[in-house]
């Protein structure tokens, strides 16, 4: 099975910005997320659920983002639909929310 890791601190997946459509903007900002993360937050994934029939998968999940000495920087929920194409399950929509309020930009 392929995965593709969809990291929330990352803005092709985050509550309050557009997805990235396709697998250039999606390793873009991946690779972008990760130059940016200067103090070493690290994410970790629980599946909650995995359910799937014929060619298809759902994974459904929770996801933390913490920081270096492990305190929570923020959290959320994803769901990842995954299909099976020339015999491997490939993830085709991938999303998440955070559970963290929006902040107001500063003025």
């Amino acid at each position: 099975m392929e995965w593709l890791l969809i990291m929330p601190i990352m803005p092709s997946a985050t509550g309050n910005s557009k997805p990235a459509v396709g697998k250039a903007a999606i390793k873009e900002g991946i690779a972008n997320g990760m130059a940016s993360d200067t103090i070493g937050r690290y994410d970790v994934f629980k599946v909650v659920d995995l359910f799937g029939q014929g060619n298809m998968i759902v994974e459904v999940g929770s996801w933390e983002t913490l920081n270096p000495d492990t305190s929570p920087y923020d959290s959320g929920f994803y769901l990842s639909y995954f299909e099976k194409r020339d015999g491997k399950y490939v993830c085709v929509r991938d999303m998440n929310m955070t559970t963290t309020p929006a902040t107001k930009p500063a003025e």
